[in-house]
């Protein structure tokens, strides 16, 4: 603060200790009379307001300003919800022909790996971005119908946003044209791995 005869100056600051943007009007009255400010002033651009009168006539002075005027501050990235993934952001399945598959059933056999890794069975993937403030929707879902391979590859978009912190990786299974429930493959605990290998039997 500060002041001479004739007018003072004082920082208006935010709880988290900012300044206050230009332009709020702040309102200076003495006790109780807030229909009758002893003086008016706006912040200036580092939060500073003066007002025109002598400080020591001031006597238990108060400070009235419109907390809507003041702009709300955007959230921590770490507390914002991600966004969904985008329409074109969906797992992409590896090609058993590349061999990105971590087994395979021998020559002359049908698949039999786990409970659901069947030959004829659909299994599909979906994903979704993940911050400390809650998960997004699911992206949308990449299938395939087995043959004689389980557990793929997967590639998994990053957020490009850069708000997730990571991402939940999500598989069902089709078995003669029934759905059956979704299951988590795994978490991610980062926006920047992509490649990740689906081992849940």
């Amino acid at each position: 603060m500060s002041f001479d005869s004739n007018s003072f100056t004082l920082q208006l600051l935010s709880a988290d200790g900012t300044s206050f943007p230009a332009g709020i009007p702040v309102a200076l009255i003495a006790g109780d009379d807030r229909k009758n400010p002893e003086a008016r002033g706006s912040t200036d651009a580092n939060g500073y307001v003066t007002f025109a009168m002598d400080p020591a006539t001031i006597t238990q002075p108060r400070l009235l300003f419109d907390r809507s005027a003041i702009p709300a501050e955007p959230p921590a990235p770490d507390r914002v919800k991600p966004p969904a993934p985008s329409a074109g952001q969906t797992v992409t399945i590896a090609n058993p022909a590349d061999g990105g598959w971590q087994y395979q059933a021998d020559a002359g056999t049908s698949l039999q790996y786990g409970i659901f890794w069947n030959e004829g069975n659909t299994v599909a993937y979906a994903f979704s971005f993940v911050t400390i403030s809650g998960e997004s929707a699911l992206s949308g879902w990449a299938s395939t119908t087995l043959t004689t391979y389980a557990l793929p590859t997967l590639t998994v978009p990053r957020d490009t946003s850069g708000v997730a912190l990571g991402r939940i990786v999500y598989r069902q299974f089709t078995i003669d044209g029934q759905p059956q429930p979704l299951e988590t493959v795994t978490q991610i605990a980062d926006n920047t791995t992509t490649s990740i290998v689906d081992t849940l039997q």
